[in-house]
């Protein structure tokens, strides 16, 4: 197993199981410190220490583990995004690709506010878990982009998870909604003419 490195060059900590990147866009292996692009699956961690830093995905798509943001705030651009895991972010992040979850049952972990100004989509038939253990009313998403998780299911805050708000500006296409609606605190805002089969133990509101 290769050792977990990282790296604070330029403003940014960038650390992927086995490389390291150091600066430049994601594609020249020159800006990885092991000299190799990272390959497929591997878990990402992106941590700038400076607010509003923009990395840029300068190739059609990227595919990965996991992915995680934490340190300050960023912006995430370019070419779209697999992950076949997680997707984690600590620190308000503003997604401006494509992402795309390819697993079975993938959490978008919302401690930091995400705004998703590309699309995003899970696995046909998949599970995608949205909320935080932690943060609270600072955490959660809006969704500019639309989502599209063909005959799944989304899952807003499980038992005893904090309740951040969820909104939705763009048509969204699932089968199955569940929420738990902690203290009556979490929200789903819903765009006019989104397509929802069901919504269980939940409310939803359009703009």
């Amino acid at each position: 197993m290769k050792k977990i490195a990282s790296a604070l060059v330029a403003g940014f900590a960038f650390s992927v199981s086995g490389a390291v990147w150091t600066n430049g866009n994601w594609s020249v292996a020159a800006n990885w410190m092991e000299g190799v692009v990272p390959e497929a699956g591997a878990a990402v961690t992106i941590s700038p220490v400076v607010s509003g830093q923009t990395l840029m995905v300068d190739v059609d798509s990227v595919s990965v583990g996991s992915l995680t943001f934490s340190g300050a705030p960023v912006v995430l651009d370019g070419g779209s995004v697999s992950i076949a895991g997680n997707l984690t972010a600590n620190v308000a992040v503003t997604v401006n690709t494509d992402i795309s979850l390819t697993g079975s049952s993938p959490i978008l972990y919302c401690s930091g506010k995400v705004t998703m100004n590309g699309a995003l989509s899970g696995k046909t038939g998949s599970t995608v878990t949205m909320g935080t253990v932690s943060g609270g009313a600072n955490g959660g998403a809006n969704f500019y982009g639309s989502v599209t998780v063909p005959n799944g299911t989304i899952v807003f805050n499980k038992p005893g998870w904090k309740s951040p708000p969820f909104n939705f500006y763009a048509p969204v296409k699932v089968k199955t909604i569940k929420s738990d609606l902690y203290n009556n605190t979490t929200a789903l805002f819903l765009s006019v003419g989104n397509e929802w089969t069901s919504l269980q133990n939940g409310y939803a509101k359009g703009h």
